[in-house]
């Protein structure tokens, strides 16, 4: 398994490829990968979820969210992440998983 080191954080990727991860759910194949990160591109977190999606080589669109105007607090992000945070990664608009951990195991 090999490791990349941010900073303080090391992120471990999942030597899985991106035609490994095509099936979702059953059948349904991923074919709409959102990732909500911080606009200022600050968060570690956010930032290592974004290097584990881009080494697995998936494609993916990036959401900017404004912390600092607190966007995060807004309706329609609190619809998508109930945690209200970054990173947050949104798969064909029905299913959505936060935390950074559990979106690099997924």
């Amino acid at each position: 398994m090999p490791f990349i080191q941010l900073s303080y954080l090391i992120v471990a990727i999942n030597a899985t490829s991106s035609s490994e991860i095509r099936k979702y759910m059953g059948e349904e194949i991923m074919t709409n990968i959102q990732l909500f990160i911080d606009k200022n591109r600050i968060s570690p977190y956010a930032m290592s979820v974004y290097v584990a999606l881009k080494e697995k080589g998936l494609s993916f669109d990036e959401t900017m969210v404004d912390l600092d105007n607190k966007e995060n607090k807004l309706l329609n992000y609190g619809s998508i992440c109930l945690s209200e945070k970054v990173p947050c990664l949104q798969i064909n608009d029905n299913f959505t998983l936060f935390e950074s951990l559990a979106i690099t195991e997924f």
